[in-house]
């Protein structure tokens, strides 16, 4: 991470954090000279020289002030063990007019000082953050300025500062690159801004405060666990490093890790009985306590995507003699389906499409018997919105759900395929409650099913036949 000196290299101007430790420093020269602070200073001293056996009494009132003097060090106050103690020791001592001056006093003075005591929850949110995230090297760097900075002066305001310059000058350098994985960033470093408690108010990166905007703190704190997420500057958006070409917008990666959590509390038994009873009475599944658990879920569910400003791709296998297909027959979901597919029962169809070329001719491959037949291909731009259920991000080894919805297997003709059985269920239930269709991960790539197919338009010079 690029250092301070660095970053005044490239913006010479105070940041947003040099300046509220300027005036952290001016508040506290001007509360020690108020006038409340001197009024408890006066009374302490009358009291002395008035009433000099009294002194010890009044040690709790010199305790009480003494952490002013000390602000930046012990950055907490301890006012109302001071008040405490002042109270229950010199009530019986202290004349009540003498008495009722020094509380009211220090009541002002914790008042007056009650922006400081908020440093430290402050503190411990940024430090947790960072002891639960997989440390990079910048964030190791970062957590060590900030706990040096909390111990030394009460605050990591310096470190944030030092570290949202580096992240800055990052961020500028990537919009020069052309190379995505040149430019990139680990996701812990970007996301770990979203943990701070007061981001929102930062001199950030151009365009990243509004990437950070849509993230949730759930999602942020997944982000920051994982090793396998990068974000590219430029495009703003998040990639699985083995797969830099299936791209996710900040949206789209907080719906994700929403929607494959909803299913993670079914237990490998639980799963198993219920896939037992599709296969047994398909009918009778929703009166099962997993499929009516699956059902309910999916109806008060309410975080959907739509289709990306992308071209999409649909295939279909192309007999070795046969004429290529009309544009209506390639933008229509096939009739009279007989294979069991992942979302479609045997003979009911539905429409799938990938995000790119390759996977929509891996979805015909795959299901070719380890042959590669003549397969016609199409690009689709959409010309209307969408809602699918987007279960196509990385799930926790542990979520037996989705682990099943993925099941791979090579299906034939006219079979029933006992692993789609769970797939073909959710399918239903989102047909059922309007939900258009499911965005969904395959191997390597992403492909979308819906239930219609009037969403798109022809991308033009998109037709092809592979092989010619």
């Amino acid at each position: 991470m690029t250092k301070k000196s660095d970053e005044d290299s490239i913006h010479p101007s105070e940041t947003a954090y040099d300046k509220a430790i300027k005036r952290m420093e001016e508040r506290e020269a001007c509360i020690l000279n108020t006038p409340t602070m001197q009024v408890t200073a006066s009374v302490a001293e009358q009291i002395r020289v008035q009433q000099a056996p009294l002194i010890q009494a009044l040690q709790p009132l010199q305790d009480a002030i003494q952490p002013y003097h000390n602000l930046m060090e012990q950055n907490s106050l301890g006012l109302a063990a001071a008040t405490a103690s002042l109270s229950s020791v010199a009530q019986t001592l202290v004349p009540d007019d003498a008495m009722s001056s020094m509380t009211g006093t220090l009541n002002a003075v914790a008042t007056a000082m009650q922006p400081y005591r908020d440093i430290n929850p402050f503190n411990s949110d940024v430090l947790a953050a960072l002891e639960a995230a997989t440390i990079t090297p910048e964030l190791r760097e970062f957590r060590t300025q900030f706990e040096g900075n909390v111990q030394a002066m009460g605050s990591g305001l310096s470190a944030i500062s030092d570290y949202i310059g580096g992240l800055t000058s990052q961020w500028d350098n990537a919009h020069a690159l052309n190379d995505v994985l040149e430019r990139s960033i680990a996701a812990q470093n970007f996301a770990v801004v979203r943990m701070l408690p007061n981001y929102a108010d930062l001199e950030l990166p151009l365009g990243s405060k509004k990437v950070l905007k849509s993230l949730t703190k759930t999602t942020a704190k997944k982000l920051l666990q994982s090793d396998k997420i990068w974000f590219d500057p430029k495009e703003k958006d998040f990639y699985h490093k083995d797969s830099p070409d299936v791209k996710l917008s900040a949206d789209q990666i907080t719906v994700v890790e929403s929607s494959l959590e909803l299913f993670e509390e079914f237990s490998l038994d639980s799963l198993v009985s219920f896939e037992s009873k599709l296969e047994q009475n398909y009918a009778f599944a929703l009166q099962h306590p997993v499929g009516a658990r699956i059902f309910e879920i999916l109806k008060n569910w309410n975080h959907f995507i739509s289709f990306e400003d992308i071209t999409y791709y649909h295939a279909r296998i192309l007999g070795e003699h046969q004429r290529p297909y009309h544009d209506s027959e390639m933008m229509k979901a096939p009739t009279n389906v007989s294979a069991h597919g992942r979302y479609n029962e045997v003979g009911r169809s539905c429409y799938y499409i990938a995000e790119d070329k390759e996977g929509a001719l891996k979805e015909i491959y795959k299901h070719s018997g380890g042959t590669k037949p003549r397969v016609q291909v199409i690009g689709l731009k959409a010309v209307k919105p969408v809602k699918l259920l987007d279960l196509s991000g990385e799930a926790k080894k542990t979520n037996r759900f989705i682990e099943h919805m993925r099941f791979t297997v090579e299906n034939e003709t006219g079979k029933t395929v006992h692993e789609y059985l769970l797939p073909n269920y959710v399918a239903s239930c989102c047909k059922e409650i309007g939900i258009d269709g499911i965005r969904y991960r395959s191997t390597g790539y992403n492909c979308c099913v819906l239930w219609k197919d009037d969403y798109f338009e022809y991308a033009e010079g998109s037709r092809e036949v592979i092989p010619e």
